[in-house]
């Protein structure tokens, strides 16, 4: 709510949108049914004012919607990113998109958006779907966010053949990425070294987190159930260099196996990853071994900085 209604005080940086989305898809391609097909399609690239994370949550939630409205049945979902093609009606409503934007296209071939919702898609808490599958915030937030970036969402229907989100976000240049990059905001993570260990009861995510890790260069030995993490490190305390956990999970939580660690290695490192509210001060006033407390979802750039920054700065063993 506080995003929809452009209540955050957030920082924002220079953000190369083609790196995102591109993250996001490889990310959704994990999670959704293999009768789904994505295409993706990057015909112009462009660096945006924004964050990480909520360029991301904006794609994230473009292309949940999409694979949710489609289900077992399967379609296709098509992401373009483009040069603005836009509409005489488009330009008239929003003058400001015939110059220095940027157009990323979510489409899918789902049962599309009922004639009488679709003025309504944007609005808190309205959802079409079956009571206990929604929340109605995700296009909420995806409104909120594109707004707070200063730029601007539609929706087109297409009864039976889809519903096609345009999201325009207005471009900077490569000169104004300097600076973030100057101070750390990397493009390309540095190559990894060390030995990663992975938990996370989702297999979708462990088998995506241990995909890019590893293309950084780290050892990683992933799993999805956190005893067998616990059982692991008993019997070898000296095999890992850091502890990469998921917060919310079956048996033992990430705080849980934390707790369990310092007892058996209690020199190991641990990155927290939650979807909840929980900050590295709340964790680490009994969790000593927790160095660093991430945002789900993580972008790639976000976790290689705080992997080298623990490994790097003495903090391992």
């Amino acid at each position: 709510m506080l995003v929809f209604a452009r209540q955050t005080e957030e920082e924002q940086q220079v953000v190369r949108i083609g790196h995102v989305v591109q993250e996001v898809v490889r990310f959704i391609r994990a999670s959704i049914p293999a009768s789904i097909e994505i295409q993706y399609d990057r015909r112009a690239d462009a660096h945006v004012m924004g964050t990480d994370t909520r360029i991301h949550q904006i794609f994230m939630n473009l292309m949940t919607n999409a694979a949710q409205a489609m289900g077992e049945r399967g379609g296709i979902i098509r992401v373009v990113i483009r040069p603005p093609v836009v509409t005489s009606r488009d330009a008239e409503k929003f003058p400001q998109l015939t110059q220095g934007f940027i157009n990323i296209c979510v489409s899918d071939t789902g049962p599309g958006i009922a004639g009488e919702c679709l003025e309504a898609v944007f609005d808190p808490y309205f959802t079409t779907k079956e009571k206990g599958m929604g929340t109605g915030l995700g296009l909420a937030v995806v409104y909120g966010i594109v707004e707070a970036c200063n730029g601007v969402i539609t929706v087109r229907n297409n009864p039976d053949k889809g519903a096609q989100f345009n999201v325009y976000l207005p471009m900077v240049s490569q000169t104004d990425a300097l600076p973030s990059q100057e101070t750390g905001a990397a493009q390309a993570p540095d190559p990894g070294q060390g030995h990663v260990c992975l938990v996370d009861d989702e297999p979708a995510i462990v088998k995506l987190n241990q995909r890019i890790l590893t293309r950084m260069g780290y050892t990683v030995s992933a799993y999805t159930d956190s005893e067998a993490v616990l059982a692991a490190v008993k019997a070898d305390p000296e095999q890992y260099d850091i502890l990469v956990s998921d917060m919310t999970m079956p048996g033992l939580s990430g705080e849980q196996l934390a707790g369990a660690l310092i007892q058996v290695c209690p020199d190991l490192p641990i990155i927290i990853c939650t979807g909840f509210g929980k900050s590295l001060a709340d964790l680490s006033l009994s969790r000593p071994n927790i160095r660093a407390v991430l945002k789900k979802p993580v972008p790639t750039a976000e976790l290689s900085e705080n992997i080298s920054r623990i490994l790097g700065r003495g903090d391992s063993r």
